[in-house]
């Protein structure tokens, strides 16, 4: 019996094989073009000073450049303690001013590398900033409208040259190396600032101190606050009634304020509110009979209230005009009492007629007494009574 055998051509084994790896080959090409990789992560370094209250100061997050597998443009976001501070920059570097954070603190933050399909990869990293030395200011000071201010002088490692940086709300005001510092109302913006003092040297260390400062309100005295009366006129003197009307933090204020009196711009009369209470009552004497006179009241405001460093900036005043009269008055006595007669002696007094609340002799003036027409003795202005003695009074 025969046995049939079937012939198979080789090449069509051959090229079944072939189709087959075509197959894998391009499958695998595929899934090759479908794999996105994140791009590489960076390495962050934290730069610039890390004491944190150099107001002038800021710190730098710098990292190395992120490379996508796919060459694929990347972009940067910033994260600190879980806060964005910055997204989707293609910069390596970014800075925060020093002020966003305080001292002696650890911080933790992220470096986010994100390609343009979205892939991320997360760098973390930790700063911890320093706690910078602190110095005391003290007041030497305290006026309206200016003060002094002194401080111990700061001590920083390895370095003897220290200079202080002087701010004003966080703008540098001036730099010294004193110890000791004057401001002005007028130098800074406001009633009311932050001081601060950053001492400094050759070496990154530095020190601190800072204080609220606050100056009083700006005081405005006006003309109708000031009272002046011009009374008991006479030939070669006359009695000037002066009056204010301050507010008590205007009193307060102006204790070590100036006011003056002035007849026909010649100072007569000068004070403070302090020293001589709310009312004052000069006497001007020496004028000329029959002759008008202006008089002046004037408060003069000082720029501060320290010799050291005040200048005469404001004035305030009011005004009247008066005229002596033409001949001497003769006779200004309310009373005059004669007590304690005996044969050799006797007491004399007398009282001026008041027509204020108070009323005075003019200075440089006296009291002459006579008997009998005779000249017995002479008496200064101040006088009030008199013991006549040696007399004989059976005369």
């Amino acid at each position: 019996m025969a046995v049939k055998t079937s012939k198979v051509c080789p090449f069509g084994y051959i090229k079944k094989i072939f189709c087959s790896l075509f197959i894998v080959v391009a499958l695998s090409a595929c899934d090759e073009r479908d794999i996105n990789l994140p791009p590489s992560e960076v390495v962050v370094t934290v730069k610039g000073s890390l004491d944190m209250r150099l107001l002038d100061d800021t710190i730098t997050f710098e990292w190395t450049p992120s490379v996508d597998p796919e060459g694929r443009s990347v972009t940067y976001s910033l994260q600190i303690l879980d806060t964005e501070i910055v997204a989707g920059i293609t910069a390596l570097s970014y800075s925060i001013s020093a002020n966003d954070f305080s001292p002696g603190n650890t911080y933790t933050g992220l470096v986010i590398a994100r390609d343009e399909s979205g892939k991320e990869s997360r760098s973390d990293f930790d700063f911890t900033t320093n706690r910078p030395a602190h110095f005391a200011i003290s007041t030497k000071y305290d006026g309206y409208t200016a003060k002094q201010f002194v401080w111990n002088r700061a001590t920083l490692p390895d370095t003897t040259k220290v200079w202080y940086d002087i701010y004003i709300n966080g703008v540098l005001f001036k730099t010294q190396k004193d110890t000791s510092l004057v401001i002005r109302q007028r130098e800074i913006p406001g009633r009311s600032a932050m001081l601060q003092i950053v001492a400094k040297s050759s070496n990154p260390f530095t020190a601190y101190a800072d204080k609220q400062l606050h100056f009083w309100p700006e005081l405005v005295v006006s003309a109708a606050q000031m009272g002046m009366r011009i009374y008991n006129i006479s030939d070669k003197s006359v009695n000037v009634f002066l009056t204010r009307s301050l507010s008590f933090i205007q009193y307060q204020n102006f204790l070590l304020a100036p006011h003056q009196l002035y007849i026909d711009g010649v100072q007569q009369f000068s004070t403070y509110c302090g020293s001589a209470g709310p009312r004052q009552y000069p006497q001007i004497v020496g004028l000329a009979p029959n002759t008008t006179y202006t008089a002046r009241y004037q408060f003069s405001y000082p720029d501060s209230f320290n010799p050291e460093y005040e200048q005469i900036s404001k004035h305030v005043y009011v005004e009247k005009t008066f005229t002596t009269s033409a001949t001497p008055i003769t006779s200004q006595f309310d009373q005059i009492d004669v007590t304690n007669v005996t044969a050799t002696s006797a007491a004399l007094s007398w009282r001026i007629q008041v027509e204020e609340e108070s009323c005075y002799v003019p200075v440089g003036s006296a009291f002459y007494i006579y008997l009998n027409g005779v000249h017995w003795s002479t008496l200064p202005h101040t006088a009030t009574g008199v013991v006549l003695e040696n007399l004989n009074l059976n005369t």
